[in-house]
């Protein structure tokens, strides 16, 4: 008897390129692949149906909301488990990862209450966070929490000392660098200032860049080495920034860009989430940043 051919070969899987949650199924998914030839997996089966869900830079796990508000943490490396948070509150409308997925922040915009998640993802830890008056917080892998006030920043330190970060105009987003040593500030009409060693409130420089290009900010990146800033737009505009010199590269994604998640390699990040159109990626690894996309699943079709 013959066997056959394409059974007896061994079953190559490709590379995991990243995660996204799909809202559609209510699961995490993955992008197998590369840029340019990438495809989505199957829904992966935590054990529940989540209504929401964010997945760690790292991309080794998510933060989901279960239809009950329960905050779950859910990984697949090694193997695909959940676990509810101890602690966590009920049915967070945000979550915000730090830069290598270290530590979290949930937020409820209608409460603004906020908390702080470290230990992630093998022993979580939730403590409270003073209010937040805006949706522009950031987090550091050091545990540093950033929070958007009517006054500039209030930082709140791992030992919980407070700290507070006067900047000309209320931040739309924050985020911090790698090392979590600069903190990045984009206030709504797009000006960018970065903050060196922000828990002594010193350093506070503007980029000098023409704010007219990151205008309508939605998210943003410290690139590697923290040389320049990468900025996402509600007008589709990807911008990234030299840091020094504020010589400026624009991206029209054609797009309407919701978040800048690291996906899968330096410089190569998610702008949008699954839906019956396709999946945008932005490289800005080259001189010239470019964008790649990602089929919609089977069975959708493009609006």
């Amino acid at each position: 008897m013959f066997l056959n051919a394409a059974d007896a070969q061994p079953k190559i899987a490709q590379s995991v390129l990243g995660y996204a949650y799909d809202a559609d199924s209510h699961a995490v998914r993955a992008v197998r692949g590369i840029p340019g030839a990438a495809l989505l997996s199957d829904p992966l089966d935590a054990g529940f149906e989540p209504s929401s869900a964010a997945v760690s830079p790292s991309g080794e796990y998510a933060l989901a909301v279960a239809a009950s508000g329960d905050v779950w943490l859910v990984r697949w490396k090694p193997d695909l488990a959940a676990a509810a948070v101890n602690g966590a509150m009920p049915a967070p409308d945000s979550i915000v990862f730090s830069p290598a997925g270290a530590a979290a922040i949930l937020y409820d915009s209608r409460s603004g209450r906020a908390q702080l998640v470290t230990g992630v993802p093998d022993a979580p830890v939730v403590r409270e966070l003073p209010p937040a008056a805006s949706a522009a917080i950031a987090v550091s892998d050091s545990a540093m929490a950033a929070l958007a006030t009517p006054e500039g920043v209030q930082l709140i330190a791992p030992d919980q000392t407070i700290y507070s970060l006067p900047l000309p105009a209320t931040p739309a987003v924050l985020t911090f660098d790698r090392g979590g040593s600069q903190l990045l500030a984009v206030a709504p009409t797009g000006e960018l200032y970065v903050a060196s060693r922000p828990e002594a409130g010193l350093d506070v420089l503007r980029i000098p860049s023409d704010p007219a290009g990151t205008l309508q900010p939605v998210a943003a990146q410290f690139s590697a080495g923290a040389s320049a800033v990468i900025v996402a737009t509600s007008t589709g505009a990807v911008v990234v920034v030299d840091a020094q010199t504020g010589a400026m590269q624009a991206v029209d994604c054609h797009c309407g860009p919701t978040l800048l998640q690291p996906f899968g390699r330096a410089g190569l990040y998610r702008l949008t989430d699954i839906s019956s159109r396709p999946i945008m990626l932005i490289d800005t690894a080259p001189d010239t940043p470019r964008l790649w996309f990602v089929p919609p699943a089977a069975g959708r079709s493009a609006q």
